[in-house]
């Protein structure tokens, strides 16, 4: 007999130990077998043993002698009715034979009693648990198998007289070897009815099926109740052993007797004489008795008495099969149930295997165009063609299909619809964020950790509310099933897929799927999901490299700015201490020789010495400006104030009229900066605009071109912007990569030092803002000096 199948439960269900011990309970509670049954094992299996007492205790039932004498009459061949008395069949044929006859005749009203009582209380009107229990079993049909494999076993015993088995043991030992049926029928007949759908439904053996359904088989229950009945051992063993190939049978295992049971079970099967209710491949009688030892030769005799054998002594026992014509009549008509019951099954498998053909064709075609290079994959697409991949199972009927995808935990949940009606198509889905549940902190609930809670199955999952608020598409609300596509990652995990349930009414079974396939499609689209997210996360943190590269650079670039205004700074600092002394006493001599001096060509010289000096002092000042800026001291000012003084200081510095458009309104309110600070920084950028309006030979003053000073606040960030623009000649790249460098200018040597952008970038920098240059040669420039930070505290709290 194979082991037991480990197959697993449900969590909400008994452990699987504790499910058996309960059903061997049931079992101990069948009835036990009659008083004369008992006692004469006892008698018999005592060493003095007397026939006086054994005939005395079967006259004892009057019922049990007639019936036993009717059950020797139709078996003793040659006897007839010569046999009258118990005393007299006792003398015949020995204890042996009247032991069988009483222990079978027990046995069969043990349980067929408990059967009528069965029927007679569903009859008399069941309960809901009675009606759950209705039994399923065929017991005629059973018990017509019995009886046939009982006496084809004796007849092959008869037949077969070097095989060592007594006709009379095998006949009881064919009679009761499935006695675990029965009995697992009576105490289970509910799950009993499910052990035969299931293995008439795929084609096993009855045993198989028990394990799976019930957790242990009829071998197990009948051993069972052979201990408990005190049967003899031979018949314990032809019980629990039947079923085994002879070459696994232990040692002390009756081997000729189960081999004269084995092919007896074989030839009844062939003859179709009642039914097993085993549905597996059945083995060949002939190769049976070869296997057994026994001569193959004999099985056409015994085909040939068996109907006849049958059918009296069905009679005998009071089933109803009266003659060997209806006998034979029957097994043709079981032979036709079984052809009827295989075509049917072939039908089943070939309509699965249709259905199995479009599933595999569903899962090449969504496997290819989710690999389509010319179309990016994403949770969308990979989710629409998921969609596709499930409706084309059913085509004749568009299912419906959503799915709720939380990316990470913490994350919101988002419903994805794809339409249900045929001119909407799936590959145009709609994403909504949906109102998932909460934590205590206020964050989304992990729908991964709901997925791995126990107990989560499909079923539960539908009834939850915030899955029922993404049905309202489906027709039918009652036949939408929640089926979990990725559990995703647990909280505090740092990599893992998107956790995905998918929503469908769907139902595989009808449209021809077996379980096993339809998981395997699930398992094929929750690896596609994960794959997805995957990739999708691996572009995003692409991404965030580039953003974390770029500013990494930009970070660089400030550094070594930085450290180059530093090293600037320090040298400003060495040279003003070094140079001022002497700058000093120079500009102080030149000026005295200045009011000294009265030839204008001398005077000219010393005035030259004395601005020259102070050049250089100016310069060792601006270079110890730009690296170290004074820190600003802000203070309320009006922008198009800060315009006006910015266009004066940069007109008096150039020296130059130009056409200068101030549109900053008046209304703009108060900006909270340092007033000179700023002026000057803007003035520089003015003062930039207007020479590069310059006129193209000395003896012209007037610039060429329009500057035009703007300012406005940015609505989508409150910030605000100065703007400068100028309609000169623009600059080249290489100009506009280098500006803001110090002492670097395109102008001829001795215009400009090459300060101005750099210091103020140093003081818009020292506000937290920013300047910028954009320009194209031809094309003019734009500077824009940006503050994030401009509003006192008391504007602060009336924006807000």
């Amino acid at each position: 007999m194979p082991p037991a199948s480990a197959t697993p439960k449900p969590p909400n269900q008994r452990t699987p130990a504790r499910q058996v011990e309960l059903i061997l309970e049931r079992l101990d509670a069948l009835p036990t077998l009659s008083p004369v049954a008992v006692r004469l094992l006892s008698v018999v299996s005592s060493d003095n043993a007397r026939i006086e007492e054994i005939v005395r205790l079967i006259e004892s039932d009057p019922g049990l002698t007639t019936r036993i004498l009717a059950l020797i009459r139709r078996a003793s061949h040659g006897l007839g009715d010569r046999v009258t008395t118990v005393r007299h069949a006792t003398t015949m044929l020995g204890l042996e034979a009247i032991q069988s006859a009483v222990l079978g005749l027990s046995i069969y009203e043990l349980f067929e009693h408990a059967g009528h009582e069965q029927d007679n209380a569903l009859a008399s009107g069941p309960s809901l648990a009675q009606l759950a229990d209705a039994p399923a079993l065929d017991r005629i049909r059973l018990w017509t198998h019995l009886i046939g494999v009982a006496c084809a076993a004796e007849s092959l015993a008869r037949h077969n007289p070097a095989s060592g088995v007594k006709p009379a043991e095998a006949f009881i030992c064919g009679l009761l070897h499935d006695m675990g049926k029965l009995s697992l029928d009576l105490c289970l007949p509910a799950s009993y009815a499910r052990v035969i759908a299931l293995a008439e439904r795929r084609r096993i053996a009855s045993a198989e099926a028990e394990r799976a359904v019930i957790g242990l088989d009829h071998h197990t229950a009948a051993k069972r109740l052979a201990e408990r009945w005190g049967l003899p051992t031979l018949l314990r063993d032809a019980v629990w052993f039947h079923s085994r190939p002879l070459e696994s049978l232990p040692a002390e295992a009756p081997r000729a007797l189960l081999g004269v049971l084995a092919a007896a079970r074989a030839l009844c099967r062939e003859l179709h004489i009642g039914s097993s209710f085993d549905f597996g491949r059945a083995p060949s009688s002939v190769r049976c008795c070869e296997e057994a030892g026994l001569d193959p030769g004999v099985l056409g005799r015994v085909t040939e008495e068996l109907h006849e054998a049958v059918a009296e002594r069905c009679a005998a026992l009071g089933l109803s099969i009266p003659t060997a014509q209806e006998s034979m009549l029957a097994s043709i008509a079981q032979a036709n149930r079984k052809l009827a019951s295989l075509n049917a099954a072939l039908d089943e498998r070939a309509r699965q295997a249709e259905a199995m053909r479009a599933a595999l064709a569903a899962v090449g075609r969504f496997n290819q165009e989710l690999r389509d290079p010319r179309r990016p994959r994403s949770t969308g697409r990979t989710l629409a063609l998921i969609a596709d991949s499930l409706r084309s199972i059913d085509a004749a009927r568009r299912a419906f299909v959503a799915f709720v995808v939380q990316d990470a935990p913490g994350d919101p949940w988002h419903a994805w619809y794809f339409g249900a009606a045929a001119d909407q198509p799936a590959d145009s889905p709609r994403s909504d964020e949906i109102d998932s549940p909460r934590e205590h902190d206020g964050s989304c609930r992990s729908l991964s950790d709901m997925l791995r809670a126990p107990g989560a199955d499909a079923r539960m999952l539908g009834l939850l509310p915030w899955l029922t608020d993404c049905m309202s598409g489906a027709p039918d609300l009652l036949k939408v099933r929640a089926i979990p596509l990725c559990i995703g990652a647990p909280v505090g995990s740092m990599t893992g897929e998107p956790a995905t349930v998918m929503l469908t009414d769907l139902d595989a079974t009808a449209a021809g799927l077996t379980p096993g396939v339809f998981e395997t499609l699930v398992a094929s689209w929750g690896a596609a999901v994960a794959a997805t997210g995957a990739i999708e996360r691996a572009l995003r943190t692409g991404e965030c490299l580039a953003a974390s590269a770029r500013e990494l650079e930009a970070t660089q670039a400030r550094l070594t700015e930085a450290q180059a205004l530093s090293r600037l700074g320090e040298m400003a600092a060495g040279a003003a201490h070094e140079m001022n002394n002497p700058l000093t006493v120079i500009r102080a001599r030149a000026q005295l020789l200045l009011r000294r001096l009265t030839n204008p060509a001398d005077r000219a010289a010393a005035e030259a010495i004395a601005q020259g000096s102070s050049q250089i002092s100016d310069l060792i000042t601006s270079m110890h400006l730009l690296a170290h800026p004074p820190t600003p001291e802000p203070g309320p000012v009006r922008p198009r104030e800060l315009a006006e003084i910015a266009v004066r200081k940069a007109m008096h510095r150039t020296g130059l009229e130009c056409d200068i458009d101030i549109q900053v309104p008046t209304y703009l309110p108060h900006a909270h900066v340092d007033q000179e600070m700023f002026s000057l920084a803007l003035s520089e950028l003015v003062a930039n605009a207007i020479q590069s309006c310059a006129p193209p030979s000395a003896d012209q003053n007037t610039p060429h071109g329009k500057v035009r000073v703007h300012a406005h606040i940015d609505p989508t960030d409150d910030r605000l912007c100065f703007l400068v623009e100028d309609q000169g000649p623009g600059m080249s790249e290489h100009t506009l990569a280098h500006a803001f460098d110090p002492f670097f200018s395109e102008r001829p040597a001795g215009r400009r030092r090459g300060m101005g952008l750099a210091r103020a970038r140093s003081i818009i920098a020292a506000h937290d803002g920013t300047v910028t240059l954009e320009s194209a040669p031809g094309s003019g420039v734009r500077a824009r000096i940006t503050l994030p930070v401009w509003r006192g505290e008391q504007q602060i709290g009336q924006a807000a």
